[in-house]
């Protein structure tokens, strides 16, 4: 009797839960909204101008032009006193109230007040903008970091430095250049976003005039500087600024500390002439205590005390992670990262290493033929060649008799050289890559290993395969993307190379193998830059949709 109590009691509030667990469905009476059980009863009348169903316990409703939620017996969740709530994302979303932005949590608290003109959403690493002002470009930004703000708004431009091996001036995106912000009565969403904060620097451009950097936790570690200034590396920045004089062009470069006072290593800049022809950095960042400096004319290493530690050479052309190649005159030859003189200048030419690769291709300055070399100047590759475009993974790629192929470090063919152009394999170890026809001039893929094409297919043009076995390929002026066996991964329907890279990473996030003419017709259009002329006034949710 007892066990049969216990099952009874059991089902008994099986049954309790189960009716109280009812399902609300959005009903209309007198163009008003209100919800109704499964029998049509109402259970919260109808009183709202717009109403959304339920999910997990709340529904956002509309009372006259106030937005809310409720819960299941119509109490407010969230007062409905917001001109516009988004929908909420990792907990919290973004908010309209008195004309004013912010954000709230999922329980109605503020998480940021709602009190900034402008406002926009969090990148990756929960950095947030806001701005106070009439327009947009012309507002004071800001930044929170989540719910923290960092800096008050004050400059009108902000943004993070990029990653990159360059100079890291200003071209984090910044806030202030881009159609964004609120229109209208709603809030237009996913533009004008911050870039990633992949570097602990913050840059600020108040009025377009100077720059200021600052850290994460917003102390300024670079005073303010005319002209655009680098990322702080090694403790110094570099600012570079346009000089005109006598009808001539120049940049003026020079290093800045960052110690929050920015004391100039050099009294005069260092002037270089503008060369449309023939531009390059002549000062780098500071790297194991070493930069690069160099006038129109000479080019040498110095120390963070900006002592000069190598000879002056006409130009030097740094090689990430294993030194310089010098040039004096028309030869070539090698440095160091310390700066000591593995091949004095005595090359026709040496050309920059593929990524990731030691070899670099090298003009015999006696025969004037092409060969591969180390970083030593020591010959790996014997110099018989038209040309030598790169050297990587263990392949060599030649020109001899006119057409190009592929050897190996003794010299010997693995490709023929039968080919108007190759394009070499970017990704390590692999076996196919794209070869450009005499006959058609088309691209086609080859498998290296076989020394022969993969498929007959061929376009106009093609970048190399990804390590998915993937590439984009042109035919006309519309890009899509094949595997190398020639299976379509996209459609040829992109109108160009960054949409389409988009759509492979769309791929890559949504775990599936291919898009079809549909999907890449609606994925080229949402990402065409042209969309922007139109705005977004609401998003209308799937479940209030008839078809």
């Amino acid at each position: 009797m007892t066990q049969l109590r216990i099952a009874f009691t059991l089902l008994l509030t099986a049954l309790v839960g189960a009716l109280s667990a009812q399902t609300l469905t959005v009903m209309k009476e007198k163009e008003k909204y209100g919800y109704a059980d499964e029998n049509g009863k109402m259970i919260i009348k109808a009183q709202y101008t717009q109403a959304y169903p339920f999910e997990n316990g709340k529904a956002k409703v509309r009372k006259g032009d106030k937005w809310g939620y409720i819960d299941e017996k119509g109490k407010a969740l969230i007062a409905i006193d917001y001109e516009n709530i988004e929908p909420f994302e990792n907990g919290i979303a973004r908010v309209k109230k008195g004309g004013k932005y912010g954000y709230i949590k999922e329980d109605g608290t503020v998480y940021i007040k709602p009190e900034y003109d402008f406002i926009g959403t969090f990148n990756e690493d929960g950095w947030l903008w806001v701005g106070k002002g009439k327009s947009l470009k012309e507002s004071n930004k800001g930044l929170y970091r989540h719910d923290q703000l960092i800096m008050k708004p004050g400059p009108q431009y902000l943004g993070f430095y990029l990653r990159t091996d360059s100079a890291d001036y200003t071209d984090g995106h910044p806030i202030g250049t881009n159609e964004a912000g609120p229109v209208h009565n709603e809030i237009k969403t996913n533009f004008c976003r911050l870039s990633r904060s992949t570097e602990p620097y913050i840059w600020t451009m108040p009025l377009g005039i100077y720059t200021r950097i600052f850290d994460l936790d917003g102390v300024q570690v670079v005073a303010q500087q005319t002209g655009a200034v680098g990322m702080p590396k090694d403790g110094y920045s570099i600012v570079r600024k346009y000089t005109s004089k006598k009808g001539k062009t120049y940049y003026d470069f020079n290093y800045v500390a960052a110690d929050g006072k920015s004391k100039k290593l050099f009294k005069k800049d260092i002037r270089q002439q503008v060369d449309t022809a023939d531009i390059y950095e002549s000062c780098t960042p500071f790297h194991n205590g070493k930069a690069l400096c160099g006038t129109e004319s000479l080019a040498y290493l110095i120390d963070n005390q900006g002592n000069t530690l190598t000879d002056m050479y006409d130009r030097l052309t740094p090689v990430k992670g294993l030194g310089y190649i010098s040039r004096q005159g028309d030869r070539y030859g090698l440095l160091s990262l310390g700066g000591q003189e593995n091949v004095a200048p005595s090359f026709q030419l040496i050309l920059p290493p593929f990524e990731g690769s030691q070899i670099l291709p090298a003009q015999d300055n006696s025969t004037g033929r092409f060969g591969f070399i180390d970083f030593s100047g020591k010959q790996l590759v014997p110099f018989r060649f038209e040309d030598a475009i790169a050297f990587t993974d263990g392949k060599g790629y030649v020109k001899e008799n006119g057409y190009y192929g592929i050897v190996d470090l003794q010299g010997n063919y693995i490709v023929k050289n039968r080919w108007q152009h190759i394009l070499p394999a970017t990704t390590a170890g692999c076996d196919y890559l794209w070869v450009q026809s005499p006959e058609t001039s088309k691209w086609q893929c080859l498998n290296i290993s076989r020394d022969a094409l993969s498929f007959d297919s061929a376009f106009d043009g093609a970048n190399s395969f990804d390590d998915k076995g993937r590439a984009l390929i042109m035919s006309g002026d519309k890009i899509g993307a094949v595997s190398v066996d020639g299976t379509s991964i996209l459609p040829v329907r992109f109108t160009t190379q960054d949409i389409a890279s988009a759509a492979l990473r769309y791929l890559d996030n949504e775990g599936k193998s291919f898009m079809n003419d549909t999907e890449a017709f609606r994925f080229n259009i949402y990402n065409n830059g042209e969309r922007h002329k139109y705005r977004l006034h609401q998003q209308i949710a799937d479940e209030m949709w008839d078809f």
